[in-house]
């Protein structure tokens, strides 16, 4: 798929570009300058957006012509860009480096709050996380292992964490949130890394990646280095999951639903990876309905 540029904002620093391989039914896409450095891009549904030679010398005219302008005007600068020490807004993916472990379940509870808190900040603001807040989200680690913050004769800690999620959580989420304390158990680090170097020994280097269970895309966090040119797909039910992954990796496509609900070209992928969830429940897809398989079982089967 071809994309062509349609118009430039010098303020935003954005480019608006359109899918050219159907006329009919072509897509428009608005991308920040900074991802318009590379030649190969991803849309939505999975499909290569390549930039001919031509396109990209244009491309490249325009930040230079941007460059230009820019040093002969006076930009507003916002309040927040204005204080000193404030970090700037990510656009590039999360990096986990360390990572602590065996956190008692009070400190885990903390974490989420404090994560859910900035994700409904950046809601309402609606902009990205910066880099301070990137290291916030990526503490969220779900509700698996804490259930007992949505007993209802729980107090304490748990009735104070309780109250904010009923306050800060839409129903659907917060039923998502129950939900998961039977299958959200995040993976490890030092399991990732190891998956990563078992991966490394069949001889990959770079592709198409899919984790259709993401979470907050920890493995999208974890990808090594002489893996960084590969192309990352996650897929996530639970929606402040979803977000938080969104938010930390902005350079990755992330699509919150079921993986039932997913609809990649087929071959699209050379490598599978993740934790997908397992439990005493089946999915609703009508393509494989007739398999009647649990949830972990199901997973495999579409892959």
């Amino acid at each position: 798929m071809l994309i062509s540029l349609v118009s430039v904002d010098n303020e935003k620093e954005e480019f608006l570009v359109y899918s050219s391989s159907n006329p009919k039914n072509h897509r428009e896409f608005t991308l920040p300058f900074s991802y318009l450095k590379g030649i190969d891009k991803i849309d939505g549904d999975g499909n290569s957006l390549k930039l001919t030679t031509h396109r990209k010398e244009t491309i490249d005219k325009k930040l230079e012509e941007y460059k230009e302008w820019k040093e002969n005007n006076d930009l507003i600068r916002t309040d927040r860009e204005n204080i000193e020490g404030v970090s700037e807004v990510s656009l590039e993916n999360y990096k986990i480096i360390n990572e602590e472990e065996n956190l008692p379940p009070s400190q885990r509870l903390k974490n989420n709050i404090e994560a859910i808190n900035v994700l409904k900040t950046l809601e309402k603001e609606n902009r990205s996380a910066r880099k301070d807040e990137q290291e916030i989200l990526a503490k969220y680690i779900g509700w698996g292992g804490l259930s007992d913050v949505f007993d209802e004769e729980k107090e304490g800690q748990w009735l104070e964490a309780r109250n904010f999620l009923k306050e800060n959580l839409t129903g659907e989420e917060y039923n998502r949130a129950i939900e998961s304390t039977l299958t959200a158990f995040y993976t490890p680090k030092v399991v990732i890394d190891a998956i990563y170097e078992s991966l490394s020994n069949l001889g990959f280097e770079k592709g198409n990646i899919l984790e259709p269970s993401a979470g907050t895309g920890r493995f999208i966090g974890n990808l090594p280095e002489e893996m960084k040119e590969s192309n990352f797909y996650g897929v996530e039910l639970d929606s402040i999951s979803g977000q938080i992954a969104k938010e930390l990796y902005p350079n990755s496509n992330i699509q919150i639903k079921g993986f039932e609900e997913t609809n990649f070209s087929n071959n699209l992928f050379d490598v599978a990876i993740g934790n997908i969830p397992f439990g005493e429940f089946k999915v609703a897809d009508r393509e494989y309905e007739r398999n009647n398989f649990l949830i972990h079982d199901y997973f495999l089967l579409k892959l």
